[in-house]
């Protein structure tokens, strides 16, 4: 146990929980590698949303593929929440942010599940009901698939900026404790302003702007799987990784 100094405030913390650290990296890697084996059957196929849509209907395995995404996303961000445990920082102004950054990671886990729903079933729906509707319904069918491709960019929007909240904020809390190597947070955080981008392109998708902000998935993947594989050996490099500031 050691005294910790933060913005003048003096409080005791106990050390970091290795093992907590590890189980941590590896949700977040396994919730990477199942988000992706899913991603690898995502329909997506056209440049219209005529045709866009019609892939998406033409699809056998689509509500599969987002209940495995959310599954893996989940599965991350249970790996964020064990993070905040295996910080062992409950005290101060950094106890206070780390829980902030959990309560961010619940709130995050919450959109997920309501955005994989919407883009899993709810649009599913509407595409089939729009590819089987006579002509004389397909424009109103047409209308409703897109208001419900808008509330689906809607919800991502809030979800990435939820997640990225939460990524700056453990972001902060490691930078300024230096308890795991300071790399990791500063990557964390580019992780997490990058969602945040890319949350404002998907809240600014459908105005004459939207091609200014092209979010892509696969970067904010790629940099969570570099830090959280950083993660997962850096108790094994140093034993001062883990010390306290």
């Amino acid at each position: 146990m050691q005294i910790a100094e933060f913005g003048g405030l003096a409080h005791m913390e106990g050390r970091p929980d290795r093992k907590l650290l590890l189980f941590s990296a590896v949700l977040m890697i396994a919730g990477t590698a199942v988000y992706w084996v899913a991603q690898w059957y995502h329909e997506e196929r056209g440049v219209t949303p005529n045709e866009v849509f019609t892939a998406y209907a033409n699809s056998n395995t689509w509500t599969l593929v987002h209940a495995v995404q959310f599954a893996g996303s989940g599965i991350v961000i249970f790996g964020l929440l064990a993070l905040f445990f295996a910080l062992n920082i409950n005290s101060g102004i950094r106890g206070l942010v780390n829980r902030f950054a959990a309560a961010s990671a619940v709130v995050a886990f919450a959109l997920n599940g309501i955005l994989y729903a919407v883009d899993g079933a709810a649009l599913k729906q509407a595409v089939d009901a729009w590819v089987s509707a006579p002509a004389s319904e397909e424009p109103a069918n047409f209308a409703v698939v897109q208001g419900i491709r808008g509330v689906e960019w809607g919800i991502r929007s809030y979800v990435l900026l939820a997640t990225g909240l939460t990524l700056v904020l453990f972001a902060m809390v490691i930078i300024s404790t230096r308890r795991i190597p300071r790399p990791i947070g500063y990557i964390m955080g580019f992780t997490g302003l990058a969602q945040i981008y890319g949350g404002y392109g998907y809240g600014t998708g459908y105005t004459s702007i939207s091609h200014f902000v092209t979010p892509n998935v696969a970067i904010y993947w790629t940099l969570i799987f570099v830090w959280t594989i950083w993660l997962l050996v850096s108790p094994y490099w140093t034993k001062s990784s883990l010390k306290d500031s």
